[in-house]
């Protein structure tokens, strides 16, 4: 039975409810002239706050540690999560250009310009609400492997319905193919939180990702 008397519980049900209120703020938001707002509303305001003054813990309690004996294993698992991930970025990108659905998916922009958009509104963001909040509440609300799993099946279903306008209705099939692909990333960067314990390894994977991995599959694929 579950018991809203249980801290984990509790804090477990408002991050399911704070993780609904993502989903649909991407949708309607999508379009929105100020989408910078996105993600300094729902990926980091509504985290911090929920933890600092619902839960009233740290933000450590986020993941953000580093312990330094654990360098090199950060190192490896960093490079790791980066070459899977961007293995599952290359069978997407694969499956847009036999269908014919490339849609500009690699744009070209400044480094600079790129890694200030990771660190504030994609990469590091997105690690810190799905795998720092969401998944840590999960876990601790309903073990590692379903909490691991739900976390990962928001992240999928947030690139998915955020890409059906994109794409269009009608190609709702490459939107899902987004959406697997996410999730299994979810699983991945998942593993590398509980793994190392720190939101800075799968966050370092995420935008590594996002810049490198991109700029290798655009050098492959164009």
């Amino acid at each position: 039975m579950f018991d809203l008397n249980s801290n984990s519980n509790k804090y477990g049900a408002i991050a399911f409810i704070i993780g609904i209120v993502n989903l649909l703020a991407g949708v309607f938001m999508k379009n929105f002239p100020y989408v910078f707002l996105f993600p300094m509303i729902f990926l980091w305001f509504l985290p911090l706050f929920v933890v600092t003054q619902i839960e009233e813990k740290s933000i450590l309690s986020l993941g953000f540690r580093f312990e330094e004996g654990k360098t090199l294993s950060y190192f490896l698992h960093i490079f790791l999560g980066f070459i899977f991930l961007t293995i599952l970025l290359g069978l997407e990108y694969f499956y847009r250009l036999k269908t014919n659905q490339n849609n500009q998916y690699f744009q070209d922009a400044d480094i600079l310009i790129q890694i200030i958009i990771q660190l504030g509104g994609v990469g590091l963001p997105e690690e810190v609400f799905f795998r720092g909040y969401l998944l840590q509440r999960f876990r601790d609300c309903l073990g590692k492997t379903r909490g691991l799993f739900l976390s990962s099946l928001f992240f999928g279903a947030g690139h998915f319905l955020t890409r059906i306008p994109e794409f269009s209705v009608d190609n709702i099939i490459m939107a899902s193919f987004t959406g697997i692909h996410t999730f299994i990333s979810g699983l991945i960067l998942g593993y590398l939180l509980m793994k190392t314990k720190t939101i800075l390894v799968p966050a370092s994977s995420h935008i590594l990702l996002n810049i490198l991995g991109m700029m290798i599959l655009r050098n492959i694929f164009s």
